[in-house]
């Protein structure tokens, strides 16, 4: 192989990228939100007792399946947890 051009990863299309002098000149509106980036991840809603644990690093039991899934408190994103063997851990905190 003597060149290889990545056209797409996920939901990232080449066609939709910037050149680094476009970002440069428009960063405001070339930068996409973590929410916008994670919007195909199911959400988890953590309230009271529950999120203050997953705020803390407490892992929580949980029957979803196993993967990557975005943590919300009423309507706040508060970031990504991973569920792994039936236990919610955290991941990243916004």
């Amino acid at each position: 192989m003597k060149e290889l051009k990545r056209t797409q990863v996920g939901n990232f299309y080449i066609n939709n990228s910037y050149t680094i002098k476009q970002l440069e000149e428009n960063k405001e509106s070339a930068i996409i939100s973590i929410e916008d980036f994670l919007k195909n991840k199911e959400k988890i809603l953590l309230e009271g007792k529950d999120l203050n644990k997953f705020l803390n690093g407490v892992k929580i039991l949980n029957k979803n399946e196993d993967g990557i899934y975005t943590i919300y408190s009423k309507q706040e994103f508060i970031g990504t947890g991973v569920i792994k063997g039936g236990i919610l851990k955290r991941d990243i905190i916004i």
